[in-house]
């Protein structure tokens, strides 16, 4: 549901607007403070920052990690090529067609 969110939102969008997303799955923890305001963290929060830092590289508004590519319609990504990731193994990265 929220990669199909994403993809309605980034399509919305205006074509000259910079948005771009990156988007992984997994165990995060959120917190909340009144100095700091809401704070994530977690490996999926660095994949996913990480993903939307190569948007601009692959030509994409979107891309994804392979667990939400697993978790998701296939028709729904496209992928892309390995990457190293956090643990120093390969990771596909997938664009999540919009």
């Amino acid at each position: 549901a929220a990669c199909k969110t994403a993809a309605r939102l980034l399509k919305k969008d205006d074509k000259n607007d910079i948005v771009c997303a990156g988007i992984d799955y997994g165990e995060c923890v959120f917190c909340y403070s009144p100095l700091t305001g809401y704070t994530a963290a977690g490996s999926p929060i660095i994949r996913a920052r990480l993903l939307s830092t190569l948007t601009a590289k692959y030509e994409s508004r979107a891309l994804v990690s392979n667990t939400v590519s697993r978790a998701v319609d296939a028709s729904i990504t496209r992928p892309m090529e390995d990457i190293n990731d956090l643990a120093g193994g390969k990771q596909l990265v997938f664009e999540l067609i919009v």
